[in-house]
């Protein structure tokens, strides 16, 4: 049975190890834990990318169906006895201006996505601005659905490591990672830390950095609708219990994961403009993550150059880890298996050519 050591614990190292051992592979899976955190603990869980429009096509096949693939993870994880990520419909409602929703409407008919148009007082009534919506974008309580896929990898034969890599070396016999928990040995190795992957393989030094995002926490003080509400400012997302959601700061180049009262007072500001019913609410939380920003508009998913066809790498979502997850996970255990990818993965290789995020 063919070895591989997975590296990073969050939605992209669960994913892709769960993915890899459903092939028959021997999987380690090494968490880093409180040293190098998962910046999927701390997202929003909308399972769009936000204005999707503004993305290239390639980004779609990693995106499209995010919905319905965590529908299938959410089943594996109750009946395994895990925690509900509360996958939840609802839809998204987009302010735009007549160009935006010119521009959106051409970007849905190309693609057969289903769009509204209107005022946004259709949806949300306090609103005075023009909108759209996309009806068919889910949300999923992402910490729930990170212990959920805990539970599923405990309960496989993936074998769980704590500690962190120190080195990486390939050879043309397989991989060496000098760990704090010792040297590991395998066929292959998959990074999939995030933010901490461009430390592990300097390729990705010209194409990632890190990227700071903190969010606040509110109950709500009357009903909200169950519809996200993403603005040029920020966002509102509705959870059970009456929980709202608010985000997010886009602080690149920041490894200093500990929330600011400045971005408190920002993110505070933002929430009374998109909802007056919360001006004078305090905030339940605060918390901060650091995602793994990309200087273009797709992820990093494929082959290292030059690594003996031995180490991969599945990093570079920015803010769009949660909804690409499912997708990124089996394309990348498709080419370590040597199977047909389900879609060209040459947008996302290493080597791809760079472009601006949107």
């Amino acid at each position: 049975m063919s070895r591989v050591v997975v590296v990073g614990a969050g939605i992209a190292g669960f994913l892709s190890a769960l993915e890899l051992s459903d092939r028959g592979w021997q999987v380690s899976l090494l968490d880093a834990g409180p040293a190098r955190p998962s910046a999927s603990w701390a997202g929003g869980g909308i399972l769009s990318p936000l204005f999707p429009w503004r993305y290239p096509s390639s980004l779609l096949p990693l995106t499209r169906h995010a919905r319905r693939d965590y529908a299938t993870w959410q089943q594996r994880i109750i009946q395994a006895g895990g925690m509900d990520p509360e996958l939840l419909d609802g839809g998204m409602v987009v302010l735009a201006d007549a160009a935006g929703q010119r521009q959106a409407g051409d970007w849905a008919v190309s693609n057969n996505i289903v769009l509204q148009a209107g005022p946004a007082a259709s949806w949300f009534p306090w609103l005075e601005q023009t909108a759209i919506c996309l009806p068919d974008v889910a949300r999923i309580r992402n910490p729930r659905l990170l212990k959920g896929l805990a539970t599923l990898v405990r309960q496989s034969p993936v074998r769980w490591l704590q500690g962190h890599v120190e080195a990486v070396s390939s050879f043309p016999s397989g991989v060496r990672l000098e760990t704090s928990c010792g040297v590991l040995e395998a066929d292959h190795a998959l990074i999939t830390a995030g933010a901490w992957s461009h430390k592990l393989l300097p390729e990705l030094m010209p194409l990632t950095y890190p990227v700071k995002g903190q969010m606040l926490l509110y109950q709500a003080p009357q009903a909200f609708p169950e519809k996200v509400l993403l603005t040029e400012q920020g966002y509102l997302i509705p959870r059970s219990g009456g929980l709202l959601l608010a985000g997010s700061t886009v602080e690149p180049d920041q490894w200093d994961g500990r929330p600011t009262e400045h971005a408190c007072e920002q993110l505070a500001e933002t929430v009374a403009q998109l909802w007056p019913a919360l001006q004078r609410v305090q905030p339940l939380a605060q918390w901060s993550g650091i995602r793994p920003g990309c200087k273009r508009p797709v992820p990093v998913i494929g082959q290292v150059p030059d690594s003996h066809d031995r180490l991969w790498v599945n990093t570079g979502h920015f803010r769009n880890g949660l909804v690409c997850g499912p997708a990124s996970a089996r394309l990348v255990a498709e080419l370590i298996s040597g199977q047909m990818p389900f879609c060209d993965p040459a947008a996302y290789s290493v080597s791809s050519s760079s472009s601006s995020p949107p």
